[in-house]
């Protein structure tokens, strides 16, 4: 499981590509932590699901299909004249953003991507994220893994929200930022 800071860095990334408006980024974001709703789940009310549902394609796309139809509804019953069309599309790959960088950790548990038709849990057969572990204060596996994870996706997400238009100092400082991080985060035991 990536964290919300670096699943937040992404969201920001993908509404940069169209800035529409503020309502709009918290879309984008509400679809970038949607995976995690199991987690949200076990922690408000101790419900702990045999599978971790929430992280499906199926799952992500059902949400989003629903979304769509409502946006679309509200937007021309309303008159609000939202871009419809470029919101789903970044509100979807928000959805998906979230599963791949799951699936990136490499993680020995996977993620049921494709249920409910299937529960084989899928990972990445190499680690790049590091995964989350318990969320406290006194862990200090919490804050190198954050760092870790911030090294890699930070200037992932700079490039994403300046669009790709970085100059070539930044582009050199955030390889000496990036390279060292990533070689961490892959030789992490899985």
């Amino acid at each position: 499981m990536s964290s919300v800071f670096a699943h937040t860095a992404i969201a920001v990334g993908i509404w940069r590509q169209r800035p529409l408006s503020w309502l709009v980024l918290i879309f984008i974001t509400a679809f970038c932590w949607l995976p995690d709703m199991d987690y949200g789940l076990r922690w408000l009310f101790d419900y702990r699901p045999p599978y971790r549902w929430s992280h499906s394609i199926v799952f992500v796309t059902a949400i989003w299909g629903v979304f769509a139809i409502g946006l679309t509804f509200l937007t021309k019953y309303f008159k609000l004249g939202l871009p419809i069309k470029p919101i789903l599309l970044l509100t979807l790959v928000a959805g998906y953003s979230h599963l791949f960088m799951d699936w990136i950790i490499g993680s020995s548990w996977g993620d049921p991507l494709l249920w409910p038709f299937d529960t084989t849990e899928y990972s990445s057969p190499f680690g790049i994220l590091p995964s989350s572990p318990k969320f406290s204060q006194s862990n200090i596996h919490m804050y190198k893994n954050l760092a870790i994870e911030g090294g890699i996706i930070g200037p992932i997400a700079f490039t994403m929200i300046r669009k790709g238009k970085v100059p070539a100092w930044a582009w050199a400082l955030m390889g000496l930022f990036f390279v060292p991080f990533f070689v961490w985060g892959v030789s992490l035991p899985r």
